[in-house]
């Protein structure tokens, strides 16, 4: 997609989507099985569609797109449908979206913990401020200037 989003980042969209898919797969694996969904009509529980697949994209439209489902949506289906063969309609991922709610919120705060630098965990601090994700090299939750910025 030229000139809408370039601007962003350098790296292929698909490559950060999978990245993304990786980190939020492994995340969802570690937290509470009490707050994954119960399924009542997925045939053995798992659904086509994944967890982790509504998750990655709800979390992408947050980033990219400013929370605009839709416009995500539209994205994925234009670009990256190879990518999420099995992609639901707009009406079904919003539903799946909200099930899975508290789900995304302690995938948030176990990816924040585990991007959180040691040496202010103690200070009370968030985020690792100017941390930068080795795989992508993208800069992640700065509120300094990224260094190709000039003051």
């Amino acid at each position: 997609m030229k000139g809408l989003i370039d601007y962003i980042t350098q790296a292929a969209w698909s490559d950060i989507l999978t990245v993304k898919y990786v980190l939020v797969d492994d995340s969802y694996q570690q937290i509470d099985p009490a707050l994954w969904p119960n399924r009542k009509f997925a045939p053995q529980g798992m659904p086509e569609f994944s967890d982790s697949e509504v998750i990655i994209i709800a979390l992408f439209a947050e980033t990219i797109f400013h929370g605009d489902e839709d416009k995500t949506l539209h994205f994925i289906r234009q670009y990256h449908l190879d990518m999420f063969p099995n992609l639901l309609n707009n009406s079904r991922f919003n539903r799946r979206r909200h099930q899975l709610a508290q789900v995304t919120e302690a995938i948030r705060e176990h990816l924040r913990d585990r991007w959180r630098s040691p040496s202010i965990r103690g200070r009370g601090s968030t985020f690792a401020f100017g941390r930068q994700c080795p795989c992508l090299n993208l800069h992640l939750h700065s509120r300094q200037p990224l260094p190709h910025d000039s003051a």
